[in-house]
């Protein structure tokens, strides 16, 4: 009779060590797990879950890259907003201000609201340097320096250099507006009883023109007509009554118009002609009322028309597209000037240069110079161009009345001219505040994007973050609970391994 061996035959010596083992490492494992609150120190560890663990932690990587984008798009949009408002805010206090409109003539008044004007114009240029997070916010693609000048070069030019500023440039403006006999450029010729005004050729892009001519008279009669357009104010038919008038209203270079008016009475002067014994001798008065009239209009509206339109072409420009210099007329003055310089690199080593980004006629959505991922295929735009329409009216609004110099020898027409500067430049203010609060507007939708994703953005990594950690983590409740089990199962095998180490053929059978 044979004796059958027991089930673990020869395995038996190395099967128990192995199960003991194991049990100690899982216990070991476990007090770990109790220790740290992880499951595994390394992603081996984690058994068949290791892959969609690895696909969380990926995901919960991205959602922190989106986050730090959006408090950083965040932050420099806010800082963005800011200026825009406060650049607006103190142009628009000029308004009640050195903008304010004048009742007296008083010189050292306009002396003093200049000085204030310029010290707003410097505060604005610092505000177009306002620096963010990403680097200087109004320079669109080039955020790495500030792009506004400082407002000594920018207003006086750099003898350094021997560039010119945008006092020179508005009075050379100024000057070719004006022309050489003061007339704006346009011309008066008289023919029996008819007194024709001529706007300058259409190529000559100085003076101002006709634009139309209305009138009350009851005899004689005003037209507008022809290439360039000419009002002819015509007496054949008689003489006016006193009191009743002819209104030319003229084009003026920033794109404004001004009524020039003269009516009939019994002597000449601004605005107002002589009625003569005859229709010729009423043309003679009107023509030269006339010509006196259309030099108090130049020397007042064109003047600074003149300089509102300059110093709008000045703040215009960047170094890619420099400001347009006038070149000298055949005397080699300004006043007879017939053109400007097309030459680039001539004017801009002529000219200083207040704004050194991106051009806002560069092309493109000026948004999109800087624009940053927030989240998935979320991308947002923040980019400003510091010469974006907004900024331009403003500044040149600020920069005219701030450099144009009045009249030194004339104290009635220097009020006249202030007076007429502070309401063209305070319209401008209003239309500049206008066009800051458009591209406030558009940041401020940005802004709503970035603080919607920002609330996506956190419930979804909360909801990552908890499945994340349903793979990766135990509670200490849980790793408690399974250290006690492996703890009764060491326990218990320990005392199976004695009594089978101490088994006998005797108790076998």
């Amino acid at each position: 009779m044979s004796i059958s061996g027991t089930r673990f035959g020869n395995s038996w010596s190395g099967w128990i060590p192995q199960t003991l083992t194991k049990i100690h490492d899982d216990l070991n494992a476990k007090s770990v797990q109790l220790a740290t609150g992880k499951i595994a120190n390394t992603n081996s560890g984690l058994g068949n879950s290791v892959y969609q663990t690895l696909d969380l932690q990926s995901r919960l990587s991205s959602s922190d890259t989106y986050s730090n984008s959006i408090i950083s798009v965040g932050t420099d949009l806010t800082a963005s907003i800011n200026a825009l408002s406060s650049l607006s805010d103190a142009a628009k206090a000029t308004k009640n201000g050195p903008l304010a409109p004048i009742n007296s003539s008083d010189p050292a008044g306009r002396s003093s609201r200049q000085t204030q004007l310029k010290s707003v114009l410097s505060s604005a240029l610092d505000y177009v340097n306002t620096r963010g997070v990403n680097g200087y916010i109004f320079g669109g693609t080039d955020t790495s320096a500030p792009p506004a000048l400082d407002l000594t070069t920018l207003l006086n030019g750099d003898a350094a250099t021997g560039q010119d500023g945008l006092s020179k440039l508005v009075h050379e403006r100024q000057s070719a507006d004006l022309g050489p006999d003061g007339l704006g450029r346009m011309a008066i010729t008289s023919s029996g009883n008819q007194v024709t005004l001529t706007s300058p050729d259409a190529s000559l892009p100085f003076g101002m023109s006709v634009k139309n001519v209305s009138t009350t008279f009851a005899k004689g009669s005003a037209t507008a007509a022809g290439t360039p357009v000419s009002a002819s104010i015509d007496f054949s038919t008689g003489v006016p009554n006193s009191g009743e008038s002819v209104t030319i209203t003229l084009a003026l270079p920033d794109g404004t118009t001004t009524p020039l008016v003269m009516t009939a009475g019994t002597s000449n002067g601004v605005g107002a002609f002589s009625i003569g014994a005859t229709p010729a001798d009423t043309a003679t008065n009107f023509q030269a009322a006339l010509t006196t009239t259309l030099k108090q209009v130049a020397n007042v509206q064109l003047f600074n028309a003149s300089a509102e339109k300059q110093a709008s072409d000045f703040f215009s420009a960047s170094t890619t597209n420099p400001p347009q210099r006038i070149l000298p007329g055949p005397d080699g003055s300004f006043a007879s000037a017939t053109a400007f310089s097309t030459d680039k690199t001539a004017n801009a080593a002529k000219t200083v240069c207040w704004y050194s980004g991106t051009d806002a006629n560069a092309g493109g959505d000026p948004r999109q110079d800087v624009s940053m991922l927030i989240g998935e295929g979320i991308r947002v735009g923040i980019g400003v161009r510091g010469n974006e329409q907004g900024f331009v009216g403003t500044l040149a609004a600020l920069g005219a009345a701030a450099v144009v110099s009045t009249s030194t020898t004339d104290e009635t027409l220097a009020n006249s001219q202030f007076t007429d500067l502070v309401s063209r430049s305070s319209a401008q203010v209003t239309t500049g505040s206008s066009d800051l609060q458009s591209i406030s507007a558009s940041l401020s939708s940005v802004q709503g994007t970035v603080k919607s994703e920002s609330s996506n953005q956190t419930a979804y990594k909360a909801l990552l973050q908890q499945a994340f950690d349903s793979k990766t983590s135990v509670t200490p409740e849980q790793a408690a609970a399974e250290l006690s089990a492996l703890q009764t199962q060491l326990q218990v095998a320990y005392q199976v391994t004695s009594r089978l180490m101490k088994m006998s053929l005797a108790d076998y059978l």
